[in-house]
């Protein structure tokens, strides 16, 4: 079993903050350092995105748990990702909600559906 450490979630924002810049540019062919500038925002949503799945992660028992848990956060980044340009519209506050909400909610119920199928009660 693996204890992760909440540095994870550091370079977590690191990498949602590249995979934003990624969109911009296919989105619009280019990359000024404006936008980039202001895409800033987006290394703390990592940070705060990665947060319970570090808690979730550290509260599982074995390896096997916590690769399906990596399983339920895979499938709700590409969400989150795109909640977070969409909720750019809504400022800063959208692009938190929209950012942060589907992962920990992901990492959340990842946690209670492998928890009961293990026949342990969600502690």
């Amino acid at each position: 079993m693996h204890h992760y450490r909440y540095s994870l979630a550091l370079w977590a924002g690191f990498a949602v903050y590249a995979a934003q810049l990624l969109i911009f540019v296919f989105r619009f062919g280019a990359l000024d350092l404006a936008p980039a500038l202001q895409g800033l925002i987006f290394i703390p949503v990592g940070w705060l995105m990665f947060i319970p799945v570090v808690f979730f992660m550290n509260r599982l028992e074995t390896s096997r748990q916590q690769y399906w848990l990596w399983g339920f956060v895979i499938v709700a980044l590409p969400v989150s990702l795109l909640g977070m340009a969409m909720g750019g519209l809504f400022g800063t506050v959208g692009v938190f909600i929209y950012g942060v909400l589907p992962v920990a909610l992901a990492s959340l119920i990842g946690f209670f559906i492998i928890r009961l199928l293990s026949g342990k009660q969600p502690t």
